[in-house]
């Protein structure tokens, strides 16, 4: 049960980032232009703050797992070491996740 219920939260969190990508690819498109509008400079700032709303929603779910002890993590992170065929989206999603607690936590 522990690993269905992390599978679709690993996936989120993949959405997300694929999302933050695009909106990053897209900022950077506009800024390659030699000349940029006023108007492409509204898309930009609205991009850039949809952005800052994902990582709000994936730093408050980092508080759900502070609430986590190391058997109930470990619980989690099994689904990395699944045969299913989202394993690689289980997989990328927890790299990431792992890469911005470790970002994180430094601070």
């Amino acid at each position: 049960m522990i690993q269905k219920a992390s599978i679709p939260s690993a996936l989120v969190y993949e959405l997300w980032f694929k999302q933050i990508l695009h909106e990053l690819g897209s900022i950077m498109e506009i800024f390659s232009n030699p000349k940029v509008e006023e108007r492409q400079m509204l898309v930009v700032i609205n991009r850039m703050k949809r952005i800052v709303e994902i990582q709000k929603i994936l730093i408050d779910q980092i508080k759900v797992l502070e609430t986590m002890d190391a058997l109930d993590f470990m619980d989690f992170r099994y689904c990395s070491s699944s045969s299913s065929s989202t394993t690689s989206s289980c997989q990328l999603g927890l790299t990431l996740f792992s890469f911005f607690l470790s970002f994180f936590w430094q601070r």
